[in-house]
């Protein structure tokens, strides 16, 4: 009678090849993300990359549970064949008692590395979740952060035009020739107040005044 176990490296082997198949297609798909990206803009080619990736992750789960589920089916017809063998009385002789024990102790075995298999897929399966949880922040906090930068290259392209525009230039120095003028008549004023030999300082509203001539101008 023989039997095959199908275990650990064999179903490390198995679950590589899994991976190097989802390697390959994941591989196809940002091959046709950068072939595509020449035909939209920015902003669009950042959303089709996304939406490009999420199909890939989802299309290789598809295939590793696909996968896992042929390997239950497989294991499931394992073990009916075993109950056969085992249970039938025919099959129960001096002969194969040995081979009874060891198939005992081969499914013992078995039983221990699938629970580790689940435990380690239990894992895998919340980290996967924590991750794409990660990337969709990540993806959002990008998104806002590229929108705050248009704004701002929006009000500076904005506030540039208006200073390079014929008009607000004009206005602009005829501004500056004004506070010029003001900024002399104030310290000249100030200087005859202070120069008059009046005392200024015993007049509340003469003192409020030489006060005043010496703050700066803010238009703010």
């Amino acid at each position: 009678m023989h039997i095959h176990i199908m275990e650990g490296t064999e179903l490390e082997k198995y679950q590589k090849e899994v991976w190097m198949r989802s390697q390959i297609e994941g591989h196809d798909i940002q091959r046709e993300a950068a072939a595509s990206s020449t035909k939209v803009n920015k902003d669009d080619s950042v959303k089709l990359i996304n939406l490009l990736t999420e199909l890939g992750e989802d299309l290789r789960k598809q295939h590793f549970d696909k996968d896992r589920k042929e390997v239950i089916i497989k294991r499931i017809q394992l073990g009916n064949f075993l109950v056969r063998e085992i249970f039938e009385e025919e099959n129960i002789n001096d002969e194969n008692k040995e081979k009874l024990k060891y198939i005992a102790e081969l499914l013992e075995k078995q039983c221990r590395l699938v629970t580790e298999i689940m435990k380690a897929l239990k894992r895998t399966t919340e980290l996967r979740s924590k991750l794409d949880t990660l990337k969709k922040d990540n993806f959002e906090k990008r998104t806002e952060s590229r929108r705050i930068m248009l704004e701002i290259k929006e009000k500076n392209e904005a506030k540039q035009q208006i200073i390079r525009d014929p008009e607000t230039m004009q206005s602009l120095k005829e501004f500056d020739i004004i506070m010029q003028k003001i900024v002399i008549a104030r310290h000249t004023l100030q200087g005859l107040v202070l120069g008059s030999g009046v005392n200024w300082a015993d007049d509340t509203q003469l003192l409020e005044v030489v006060l005043k001539l010496g703050e700066t101008l803010d238009f703010k």
